[in-house]
């Protein structure tokens, strides 16, 4: 009967290690994919946080394509910034898990993390950047001309 017991403790104990491994592995996963000095979300703050991590933020924008920190603030938006820099540059530890980056704040740089929402679109961007894009999406190449460019035709 003691052997029952001990076996279920260890049982309980191997599930609550691999479930305590699971968490901290899926909030590791929580990375900043888009470092920008727009703030896409500031119509949509959530406050700010003395423990603000990643994670923190990710679970206040569920309803969002992205979770955007700028140290203890956290943002919400559907939007990706139209201009943006080195991920690297986003390298200010969050005041509640110094592990995780939340944006830049010496810097002016805002932190963005990609959720599984589709984002809407790009806002920011400039206009010479929108009017490139307006201009190629107009072209109506035949494909048999399109196989027939060279890289210098491009």
């Amino acid at each position: 009967m003691n052997t029952k017991n001990s076996t279920s403790s260890l049982r309980v104990a191997i599930a609550a290690l691999l479930t305590l491994v699971w968490l901290v592995s899926h909030a590791s996963a929580l990375t900043v994919e888009y470092c920008s000095t727009e703030n896409t979300g500031s119509d949509n703050s959530q406050g700010a946080d003395t423990y603000q991590s990643n994670g923190n933020c990710d679970n206040a924008c569920t309803e969002y394509a992205f979770a955007i920190v700028f140290g203890s603030n956290c943002y919400c938006s559907n939007y990706a910034p139209g201009t943006s820099v080195a991920t690297s540059l986003c390298d200010t530890p969050c005041p509640g898990y110094p592990d995780d980056k939340c944006g830049n704040t010496g810097s002016g740089y805002y932190g963005y993390i990609q959720r599984s929402v589709k984002p809407s679109g790009t806002m920011g961007a400039s206009s010479q950047a929108a009017a490139t894009t307006t201009a190629v999406s107009t072209w109506h190449i035949p494909l048999h001309a399109f196989l027939a460019l060279s890289p210098a035709d491009v």
